[in-house]
């Protein structure tokens, strides 16, 4: 999937009658698009352990160390985290998992997973 961004332009002001030298403007994160790269959170450390055994019973790997490095997230009906994970040694992985809104009363899930990442693969969006 191709990277794009999308700038909304708040205003632009000119006293003079020409463009300004310096536009100010302001990045949205849009439902639908995922966001910048974040430090793994307290509440992203808590969402892998609760995938975890579903995630070594579906890739058939029992995994010692399991840490979240970091994630992007999309805002869909709940949110997708794609997650960054240290396994063991050299060992990451990335995960998709999904958290639906809190009214289903129903727990985060593991959506899908791609093994053999490296510590300088981007974390993008896959299915």
């Amino acid at each position: 999937m191709a990277d794009h961004f999308s700038l909304r332009i708040i205003s632009i002001r000119s006293s003079h009658g020409r463009l300004p030298s310096r536009i100010v403007y302001r990045s949205e994160m849009m439902c639908g698009g995922t966001s910048d790269v974040k430090p793994a959170s307290d509440e992203v450390h808590d969402l892998i352990k609760k995938i975890k055994d579903d995630l070594e019973k579906k890739s058939q790997k029992t995994f010692s160390n399991f840490k979240a490095v970091s994630y992007k997230s999309q805002v869909v009906a709940g949110t997708n985290f794609f997650v960054k994970i240290q396994g063991d040694g050299d060992e990451y992985l990335h995960v998709r998992i999904y958290r639906p809104l809190p009214h289903t009363n129903e727990g985060p899930s593991l959506h899908s997973y791609q093994l053999g990442k490296s510590k300088d693969d981007d974390i993008e969006y896959f299915y």
